[in-house]
């Protein structure tokens, strides 16, 4: 499964490409990571985000909107760890759905 964030309108909208299931943060209103997190917790495979990291992705340049830019930045970190924890408990091994 891949990932990737895009910026506008003051909003991070994440894009799942084996998905119709695509999230909106709105970064004018309370940002709540729950349907993201549920979202992946529910995946039978790891997860790969395009560009591949945070810095590829920010480009090393100042951001335009740092508050997108922190929020994607954290969005990278659970997407590690959700990679992480997947495997340690299933290894290599991808689950049939």
């Amino acid at each position: 499964m891949e990932i990737k964030f895009d910026t506008s309108n003051n909003c991070v909208e994440v894009v799942f490409n084996d998905s119709k299931l695509n999230i909106l943060f709105d970064l004018n209103n309370e940002v709540k990571l729950t349907d993201f997190i549920k979202s992946i917790s529910e995946l039978d495979c790891k997860i790969s985000i395009s560009p591949e990291s945070y810095d590829d992705f920010a480009g090393g340049k100042e951001p335009s909107n740092k508050e997108a830019y922190k929020l994607i930045e954290y969005l990278y970190k659970i997407v590690e760890s959700f990679n992480e924890s997947y495997q340690t408990i299933y290894g290599n091994e991808e689950l049939s759905s």
